[in-house]
């Protein structure tokens, strides 16, 4: 399991790409969001590609681009050229992010056609962030969620931080698809109002297939986690030709009635929201051609939990 950075031992920074503040979606009330980069898992149809690898990524939104050529004057490695039609090509094997002073050539991009997606934090400098609306978190019964990528794969910052979290009394809640060694996540669950867990698929064949890993160790630290008392909620994200099976979901409703302290299910609906993010990092998506469930084959697979007795919500 990897940790995050450090500058001492006990100092550990944490690599996010992104911080969304006002969030409705992610826990109780009002709340930021904190997205950690690195994830153990390779979903086939993960929205947030560039959260996936620790390191930085180098975005290109073509779109957006005026075709100035400032970017490869810019570029310390001559990774970045332009064809006769001032389009641009991005040479990614060469490209380092310019070592540790990276993005040299979005420096030079101001209409963000290029940017690097990774900054680096103290435990200190995310809370000052995080507090900046506390009066919001108050009022609603909000706070703070850590999601990523997988939150967990920075074991030591999540932990720090979910701790001074706590110092303030803010209501604690982290996104995870499960997969981490149990002792790291009991740590952790010390300091959690809240877990929501992703089930991508019930079938341990067919997730390693879909996300490279097998479930079997996600499924046990949800049945752990369900023993300890903390409240969770199960995540299905519905994707068409994938996990969107009556069968698929009957599973899941089943493995649910064995779990303590589960408040319901949400169902996701898949979404092509990332498909730009693929472009921008020059990768292929395999689901391009996927297109977002129907209303009513969503409220089919709602109905299908609810048979169980269990409570169902269809999420955003």
């Amino acid at each position: 399991m990897l940790c995050s950075p450090t500058l001492t031992s006990h100092k550990p920074l944490g690599v996010i790409f992104n911080t969304e503040r006002f969030a409705i979606h992610d826990g109780p009330g009002i709340r930021t969001v904190v997205f950690l980069k690195g994830c153990p898992l390779r979903c086939l149809w993960c929205s947030s590609p560039e959260g996936q690898k620790v390191g930085p990524e180098l975005l290109f939104f073509g779109d957006k681009c005026i075709k100035c050529g400032q970017c490869s004057k810019a570029c310390l490695k001559n990774a970045i050229t332009e064809t006769k039609d001032d389009e641009l090509i991005i040479d990614r094997n060469t490209c380092n992010n310019c070592g540790s002073n990276f993005g040299k050539c979005t420096e030079r991009c101001y209409t963000g056609s290029l940017v690097v997606k990774r900054r680096y934090v103290a435990v200190e400098e995310i809370i000052s962030e995080i507090l900046k609306d506390e009066p919001f978190y108050r009022r609603s019964g909000g706070g703070v969620t850590f999601s990523g990528g997988e939150p967990t794969y920075q074991p030591e910052f999540l932990l720090q931080s979910l701790r001074m979290c706590g110092e303030y009394s803010l209501n604690r809640v982290i996104e995870t698809c499960g997969y981490t060694k149990w002792e790291v996540f009991e740590q952790i669950l010390k300091h959690l109002d809240l877990v929501y867990f992703d089930i991508k698929h019930m079938d341990p064949t067919k997730h390693r297939q879909y996300t490279n890993v097998s479930n079997e160790l996600i499924l046990s630290n949800i049945k752990q986690v369900s023993l300890s008392g903390v409240p969770m909620v199960l995540r299905i994200p519905v994707v068409p030709g994938y996990n969107d099976s009556e069968r698929n979901v009957r599973e899941t409703a089943k493995f649910a009635l064995t779990l303590q302290n589960l408040m319901r299910i949400e169902l996701l609906p898949y979404h092509r929201l990332g498909l730009s993010k693929y472009r921008a990092l020059g990768l292929d998506y395999r689901l391009a051609q996927v297109t977002p469930p129907s209303r009513e084959n969503i409220l089919q697979l709602k109905q299908i939990v609810e048979n169980f007795g269990l409570k169902c919500q269809i999420g955003g």
